[in-house]
């Protein structure tokens, strides 16, 4: 490839006349399609389906009841003293949330 970007126009048109009789050799000495493979070949959706199978088995398991994702405005000096903490701090609100819905709330 990096031999056509080089050449100009006029040579590009001459490589590639030179050239068509080696693509059209290659594509006719293709084997041609025989009829009688062809109720051998599964069809694509089943093949699809049996590959779908396949990727739903792998990965982690779905939760029964996974966390929501949700966008929450907090005061600075709340975030300062949760992300002081270190690494988690999310989990540690939510766990704080947690336990004040469990004592009845402020709700």
């Amino acid at each position: 490839m990096a031999k056509i970007a080089k050449m100009t126009l006029s040579k590009a048109r001459e490589y590639a006349a030179k050239n068509q009789d080696k693509a059209h050799a290659m594509y006719s000495a293709a084997p041609e399609f025989e009829e009688d493979n062809a109720p051998r070949a599964k069809p694509v959706a089943r093949g699809f389906a049996s590959f779908k199978e396949y990727i739903n088995k792998n990965g982690r398991p779905k939760k029964q009841n996974p966390k929501q994702s949700v966008n929450l405005r907090l005061d600075p000096e709340v975030v300062k003293v949760f992300q002081s903490g270190g690494p988690g701090w999310q989990t540690r609100i939510n766990d704080a949330l947690a336990i004040v819905v469990r004592l009845g709330g402020l709700i």
